[in-house]
């Protein structure tokens, strides 16, 4: 990791033992900007997390750190404009599935696609705040999820 971003990761917060399990799970640490990581922190930050939650999340899911930012736009498409989450919404969800912003957000979109034949939006954004493991299942799976509803 370039120290520039080592220094930034320490002074928000983020222990040598964070970091080398960021260095551990995630290579795309290694060649990205200082600025780019700032983006990803500052967009979770503007979403209301604190830094202590942030570094949580991240130790979790250490590709936040690394996330393009049309990817990002990309889900926040289908968070906000489709599916009309609200930040506590958001908050909860991304708390209960760190993986909320680094899975495949074409197959979220197909499942979301597929649920409203037979769900409004506003059930569908229930049910995937009550099972958030669904944004990161694949369409086969969810099918039988639909089957139980």
């Amino acid at each position: 990791m370039r120290d520039e971003i080592y220094d930034y990761l320490i002074s928000i917060g983020f222990t040598n033992e964070n970091i080398r399990k960021i260095e551990k799970n995630n290579s795309e640490i290694f060649y990205v900007f200082l600025k780019d990581v700032k983006d990803n922190v500052n967009f979770f930050l503007n979403k209301g997390f604190s830094e202590e939650e942030l570094i949580q999340i991240i130790n979790n899911n250490p590709f936040i750190l690394t996330d393009e930012k049309n990817r990002r736009d990309y889900y926040d498409n289908i968070y906000l404009d489709i599916l009309h989450f609200n930040n506590e919404e958001m908050i909860k969800l991304i708390r209960s599935n760190n993986d909320a912003y680094t899975s495949n957000p074409i197959e979220l979109k197909s499942i979301i696609e597929y649920f409203s034949y037979k769900f409004s939006i506003n059930e569908i954004k229930k049910l995937i705040l009550a099972n958030s493991k669904i944004i990161t299942m694949k369409l086969f799976e969810v099918k039988d999820i639909v089957k139980l509803v």
